[in-house]
């Protein structure tokens, strides 16, 4: 292995201990180990954090293996977590197996323990960049790329949701669309990369002008969205507060550029009963 191992070992027995160190070491797997004995240790460590593996005793006079695999699936789920004890027996291992620890290893079987902790942290490893991956196409699915706002995909559901619930409650919802004038002459004349710097900035300006609860997403090119739920009046006092947070000039290649916007709302049930509609009609 590579860089040193920082592991976390729930033991009360020191010899114990060095022993498990010990074994690592001369199967060349380099590791710290910290060694906790109860409960109030055991979370501050975890709390602490930094640590890449944890070896647990089943049974320990102020402490439980069965407990403190449970606190681990709660503080980090994602840490490989493995019984090194004599007392487990096969049926406390099989039911700590289902519970999510990762192996067991019997004290009188210390040969198995580096392997064991190879294969835990390669597994642990090929979870976490799966879950990279995964949320890496979540991302590209359901967000703009350029601004991280939501994309037209994830404002259409959240729409139908909002619609959806309006309609359930009797309460009335509001779609803004902006798209900011001249865009394409700022393209023209400064080019798409400073096109794109503005875009981001503009999302930042609108992101921040809302509550954090309020859904704002990017359509594409110049056109932004929001969602909210309000009536007429709210979605008007809404869209001045949109236009107000362009005025200061935006500042483009160190000179100020000065960006205004036109704004369509649409409003449930008033315009339309579905997304389709009221994206149609705010435009």
């Amino acid at each position: 292995m590579g860089s040193s191992l920082r592991i976390l070992h729930l033991e009360d027995n020191r010899n114990d201990a060095e022993l498990v160190q010990a074994m690592l070491v001369a199967d060349s797997i380099a590791c710290e180990l910290v060694r906790v004995e109860t409960r109030n240790q055991f979370l501050a460590a975890m709390n602490q954090g930094g640590f890449d593996l944890i070896l647990c005793d089943y049974s320990m006079p102020s402490f439980d293996g069965r407990t403190a695999l449970a606190l681990a699936k709660e503080k980090c789920p994602d840490l490989p977590f493995l019984f090194v004890s004599g007392t487990i027996g096969e049926e406390r291992a099989v039911e700590a197996l289902k519970n999510g620890a990762t192996d067991y290893i019997l004290k009188d079987r210390l040969g198995r323990l580096a392997p064991a902790v190879r294969r835990a942290l390669d597994e642990a490893q090929e979870r976490t960049q799966r879950k990279r991956a995964e949320e890496q196409i979540h991302r590209l699915a359901y967000y703009d790329p350029l601004t991280g706002l939501p994309n037209r995909v994830l404002l259409q559901d959240h729409l139908s949701q909002t619609l959806r619930n309006c309609h359930r409650d009797n309460t009335s919802a509001a779609l803004l669309l902006m798209n900011l004038d001249r865009f394409r002459d700022i393209n023209d004349t400064l080019g798409h990369q400073n096109g794109d710097c503005l875009l981001k900035d503009v999302a930042l300006r609108l992101r921040s002008a809302l509550e954090e609860s309020t859904q704002i997403a990017r359509l594409g090119g110049d056109e932004f969205a929001v969602v909210l739920r309000a009536d007429a009046k709210g979605a008007i006092l809404l869209a001045q507060t949109l236009l107000k947070a362009l005025d200061d000039p935006f500042v483009l290649e160190g000179l100020p550029v000065d960006v205004r916007a036109s704004l369509g709302i649409a409003l449930f049930p008033e315009h339309g009963a579905d997304a389709d509609t009221l994206l149609r009609r705010a435009d």
